[in-house]
């Protein structure tokens, strides 16, 4: 783990993660998440660092795994935690599994309704939502509409135009009808 970079109190952008990085931010995720055995899904994890960063302040506590395409190098994530897709609109097999879904800068909002349509029927707990300030309000409306209580937690180490949403509570959804 001496690739991993040191965290200070303040937000640091590093070159192999699209958000900030602090120690608050860091203990208020591990704060937010569930220990193992819950399975917690980092979808569009990149290059692992956030992930990386988790796992390794709270060794053998997290069930974490990053979601990536096949394409993309993950190099702070050991290969057994990374769980690869075939394509950027792809699903894990399993996310149904998943207690918590965890989105950083997601690029696509329709892949996090996805996400949240096949996992609330599930195990799904949580969803939690790092990303700008803006982009927010491109999935804002899907996770009200999708959980009870969403919370925007604010200074825990992030940068002025970056947030954190914890969604918690999956609303039911209604059954199909045939």
């Amino acid at each position: 783990m001496d690739t991993l970079p040191h965290l200070t109190d303040e937000p640091q952008h590093f070159a192999a993660c699209c958000r900030a990085l602090s120690k608050p931010l860091l203990q208020t995720l591990l704060a937010a998440l569930p220990r193992s055995p819950a399975l917690v899904l980092s979808v569009g994890s990149g290059s692992g660092l956030l992930e990386a960063l988790l796992l390794h302040a709270s060794p053998g506590g997290l069930e974490l795994y990053g979601v990536e395409v096949a394409s993309c190098q993950c190099p702070f994530l050991p290969d057994e935690r990374v769980l690869r897709v075939p394509g950027t609109r792809a699903l894990v097999a399993d996310a149904v599994l998943a207690s918590v879904l965890m989105f950083v800068y997601p690029r696509v909002p329709a892949l996090v309704a996805e996400y949240v349509d096949v996992c609330a029927g599930g195990a799904l707990e949580k969803l939690v939502w790092l990303g700008h300030r803006s982009d927010w309000a491109d999935c804002e409306r899907l996770v009200v509409d999708a959980f009870t209580d969403v919370r925007i937690v604010e200074s825990v180490g992030l940068p002025d135009h970056e947030i954190m949403v914890v969604a918690t509570g999956p609303k039911a959804r209604p059954l199909a009808t045939p």
